[in-house]
């Protein structure tokens, strides 16, 4: 199943099995919150984030909380949290 939420500006999207409940507790374990626009802000959480162009291409791998990159759409995984994130 997948879970995508938008506020205009916010973009989440997670991957996960069939069995909803899987999905909740994720979410639950480990808030993570990935806003776009001028630049990746990341919070709710200290580990790495990995940032990946939308073909799939590396395009960041560390522990900034703020991350700038061209304009675009990017794939950014934090943990088991996976969230596309348009920059503009």
């Amino acid at each position: 199943m997948t879970n995508i939420r938008t506020d205009g500006r916010l973009i989440r999207f997670m991957a996960g099995n069939s069995d909803d409940s899987a999905i909740d507790d994720i979410m639950a374990s480990e808030p993570v919150t990935v806003r776009g626009g001028e630049a990746i802000i990341i919070s709710g959480s200290d580990l790495p984030a990995s940032v990946y162009t939308i073909a799939g291409t590396p395009a960041y791998h560390g522990e900034s909380r703020r991350i700038i990159l061209p304009t675009g759409l990017y794939i950014v995984k934090v943990g088991n949290h996976t969230t596309k994130v348009a920059l503009h």
